[in-house]
């Protein structure tokens, strides 16, 4: 199972020491970026230099052919060093890119930046109509995603109630459960992010309104779903993922939801349901088959 910690220990680490030296640069380079209003931004500009430098300097010496990354945004230093050295770049998708999310927006060809992937690889077709011509140099394939140990069959006798956390919508998300626990005597539980913490006080409101919570350390979805049929949430990838197998997932309504195509006309507790027909008729997820590398790879 996906263990945060464990996984990003070497590039958070590494990230840790460059950041220690830019502690020590900053006092000797501060005044050459007058042009730049606060310190915050000066010291995020030295970091991000000092992190593109040293992958740079590390991609020279192990001389990459191919470079997958996860999340091209999230990790910019990385992306611009290996462009710099003509690495082949495949993204692998991350969540769940929609029309609201200026990271795939851009009006300067991918030729023109540092930061664009040549290949897209995404979960099923559906998400190619969200992925901007000029977000990747080359192609987007699909690939497709395995679902299976992540999210269990839905059993016909469950009836429990599971709300999704996501951190810009937590108020709302929270809010959301306790209304419906009041007017539904199912049981309701609250999964919050696992990467995301800033949960005391939610925690507190949600146990005292008999809502249990849960705090997982991975992705893995099966001990939360238990006895579980109907999902609430926003606009989490997961959502979509339950749909795809089946579960009842309902949407709290908020701009951030951009797949109004797979939405029923159908609602549960005044909220509009995922059509689990449509998220499968629009090829959102697919079988993985990873045969497409072979045109990638050669």
């Amino acid at each position: 199972k996906y263990n945060y910690k464990n996984k990003r220990f070497f590039i958070d680490y590494l990230n840790f020491l460059l950041k220690v030296k830019t502690i020590i640069l900053f006092v000797f380079i501060i005044h050459k970026l007058k042009f730049i209003k606060t310190n915050k931004l000066k010291f995020e500009l030295i970091v991000r230099y000092e992190q593109e430098k040293w992958w740079y300097n590390y991609f020279k010496s192990v001389k990459p052919v191919y470079l997958f990354i996860v999340d091209v945004h999230s990790h910019l230093p990385i992306v611009r060093a290996a462009n710099r050295l003509k690495i082949t770049i495949i993204e692998l998708q991350h969540g769940s890119p929609n029309s609201k999310k200026m990271q795939y927006l851009y009006s300067v060809g991918p030729n023109s930046r540092l930061s664009s992937p040549d290949y897209f690889l995404g979960f099923g077709k559906f998400w190619n109509r969200y992925i901007s011509a000029k977000y990747y140099k080359k192609q987007f394939y699909s690939i497709g995603k395995k679902l299976d140990e992540k999210i269990p069959k839905l059993k016909k006798n469950n009836s429990n109630i599971l709300v999704i956390d996501q951190l810009q919508f937590r108020k709302k998300l929270v809010n959301t459960a306790i209304k419906i626990s009041k007017k539904n005597n199912s049981k309701i539980s609250y999964r919050f992010h696992p990467n995301i913490s800033e949960k005391k006080s939610f925690i507190k409101k949600l146990k005292d309104n008999n809502i249990s919570v849960s705090m997982p350390k991975s992705n893995y979805m099966a001990k939360d779903l238990i006895n579980v049929k109907t999902i609430i949430g926003v606009a989490s990838t997961a959502l979509l993922e339950l749909a795809y197998k089946k579960y009842r997932v309902l949407i709290v309504p908020t701009e951030e939801f951009d797949y109004k195509i797979l939405l029923s006309e159908k609602t549960f507790f005044g909220l509009k349901m995922i059509d689990n027909k449509l998220v499968k008729k629009n090829n959102v997820f697919c079988k993985p088959n990873l045969n497409m590398l072979k045109k990638i790879i050669k």
